[in-house]
């Protein structure tokens, strides 16, 4: 029997500095018509324009961070 795998798992993991978020996206193979296909690609999208704005917001963060850590020298 096939073990199912969950789209997105939130882990949240009280006392430690960061939660976990997994992303398991399955690949459809060559044998999906063509519009199942699509909205496959169209939802995979989705999830990787989500993945985008939090990595944006870590990227700002690390920027905040940065400057703040260089301001402290000045």
């Amino acid at each position: 029997m096939a073990k199912e795998i969950k789209r997105v798992e939130y882990e949240k993991r009280p006392g430690e500095r960061f939660d976990l978020l997994r992303i398991n996206v399955k690949v459809p193979k060559p044998s999906v018509p063509e519009t199942t296909g699509k909205h496959v690609r169209g939802a995979q999208r989705e999830v990787l324009l989500a993945l985008r704005t939090l990595v944006d917001e870590l990227i700002e963060r690390a920027d905040r961070f940065v400057a703040g850590e260089k301001g402290k020298d000045d």
